[in-house]
């Protein structure tokens, strides 16, 4: 999530736009989980936001890779990386076991059982690091810069088999393939592709039409339950809340990658690519996703305490709710924070030196 995961000498402001509109989902998303039980046009939106933000994310993160994996770069993927998120695993695993309630809302609870390896089961949504690494080493053993279209049939035929077993907590693992045709796909994507989607007008009706299409479809099937078992791609076929069997589930999981896909390119085709505010937030993405289920959490306290979220019962109290994430996403955003938090998630630190540091012991 972070846009140090590209070298750039120039921000590039689609990204970042991308990346911004995409937080605020994030953050929604994690928002009103505890009220889509509850109200209906949350269930909604829940569905609607898990059918793009997590595969649009993870094509753009795959697409910025592309540099790392040509060079064979992989102490810079784990200077950016796996180091922050060494970080980041610790500040919400304390956050969780200090907050009331943090070890439900924070899904911290499984590290209780992990001891020496708890860094192996990343919390709630930390998982996209393991994400990012595990694509980066994917597309390096297939050589899926030379042979992309066998690297994105494998890694399609991975997250299909994924589905047949209990989720796979190490490292996410079930979670990490099931998402990662989307890392490949960016992966494999070339420049003039990209431009192709920035610059062409004639995408914008077709844009608009599919993502259109896609909310009415989610929304009548809003009353089969929770969409999430599909969209989450954590949950193995045989607990689809969806009464499917393996046959249908499986077409479930394709005809998901397929559609997340085409609403993939819709979303990116409607991006901005000049500045908006939501390049500020694309800006500084990775201190919005790590830290926003802090601030969630706390709220979550209050709430299995008093149950005031529901008391949302008018369409403005709701919008007012809505509105307080996207304020949570700037207040993250914001240079007090950054400034705080950069020396945890953007250390200057480089594990080169400790080569270099070695040579001269020696």
């Amino acid at each position: 999530m972070n846009e140090n995961l590209i070298v750039s000498k120039q921000r590039d402001l689609w990204f970042d736009n991308a990346k911004g509109f995409l937080m605020i989902t994030v953050v929604i998303g994690h928002l009103i989980t505890n009220l889509v039980n509850t109200f209906e046009v949350f269930a909604f939106w829940s569905n609607y936001i898990y059918f793009f933000h997590m595969p649009v994310f993870a094509f753009l993160s795959g697409y910025l890779l592309k540099g790392r994996i040509q060079r064979r770069d992989y102490v810079s993927v784990i200077n950016k990386t796996l180091i922050p998120y060494f970080a980041a695993q610790l500040l919400i695993y304390l956050c969780g076991i200090t907050l009331p309630h943090g070890v439900t809302a924070l899904s911290v609870g499984r590290l209780y059982y992990s001891g020496l390896f708890s860094f192996l089961f990343p919390i709630y949504h930390l998982w996209y690091f393991w994400g990012i690494i595990i694509a980066f080493v994917f597309c390096i053993v297939v050589k899926a810069e030379k042979y992309p279209a066998r690297a994105f049939i494998i890694s399609v035929i991975l997250s299909l088999v994924s589905g047949f077993p209990e989720p796979v907590e190490l490292a996410r693992l079930s979670k990490v393939l099931g998402f990662l045709p989307f890392f490949v796909l960016g992966a494999i994507f070339t420049k003039p592709q990209i431009e192709f989607l920035k610059n062409k007008k004639l995408l914008i009706i077709p844009a608009i039409a599919v993502i259109a299409l896609s909310g009415v479809c989610i929304w009548n099937l809003r009353g089969e339950g929770s969409l999430k078992s599909i969209f989450g791609m954590n949950t193995s076929y045989w607990d689809y809340e969806l009464d499917l069997n393996i046959y249908q589930a499986l077409g479930a999981r394709l005809g998901f990658i397929a559609a997340a896909i085409l609403m993939t390119f819709a979303i990116l085709a409607l991006c901005p690519k000049f500045k908006t505010p939501l390049a500020y937030l694309g800006k500084n993405s990775m201190y919005i996703y790590v830290l926003h289920v802090i601030p969630i959490a706390i709220m979550r306290h209050y709430h299995y305490e008093t149950q005031f979220l529901h008391q949302l019962t008018t369409p403005w109290s709701k919008l007012l709710f809505v509105a307080c994430g996207l304020l949570l996403c700037f207040i993250l955003s914001s240079k007090p924070i950054v400034k705080a938090f950069k020396p945890i998630f953007e250390p200057s630190f480089d594990i080169r030196k400790i080569g270099e540091y070695l040579k001269i012991k020696k």
